[in-house]
């Protein structure tokens, strides 16, 4: 199975639709490991719209997220993409991977219903209650 997990500046990225990259992990089975890794840059301008297609070009099959909004994780559902969201912080993508595998982290299951970004603003609303703190 193929895994992503969003990073920016090669740390998880808690926040799905504003990562710079993918962590892409190629993960087997019996027992649970890591076979190969690749990091797949967002293309400029491919937001969160852009990104569903981005991962289902690259066979992924899986999602590891943290703050995930309820249209990109219906548009990774048509492409057959199962979402875990609500991870807490971590690490490292890698981290989070060994955790979730070693079953010693679980997502929350919270997604995001509303986006509402400010223009130029790391912090950010997305209504709903969900909210995911960034350096100002």
């Amino acid at each position: 199975m193929r895994i992503a997990i969003p990073t920016l500046d090669g740390r998880f990225n808690g926040h799905f639709g504003r990562s710079a990259a993918f962590l892409i992990c190629t993960v087997g089975e019996d027992p649970p490991r890591v076979i190969d890794t690749q990091t797949v840059a967002v293309p400029e301008g491919a937001g969160c719209g852009g990104i569903p297609a981005l991962l289902a070009e690259h066979d992924v099959g899986l999602v590891l997220a943290g703050g995930i909004g309820a249209g990109v994780v219906a548009g990774l559902r048509q492409r057959s993409i199962e979402v875990l969201a609500g991870f807490p912080p971590v690490e490292s993508p890698q981290a989070l991977l060994e955790q979730w595998m070693a079953s010693e982290v679980s997502p929350s299951g919270a997604v995001c219903e509303d986006h509402h970004h400010g223009t130029g603003h790391a912090g950010h609303d997305h209504g709903g209650g969900c909210r995911h703190g960034h350096d100002h």
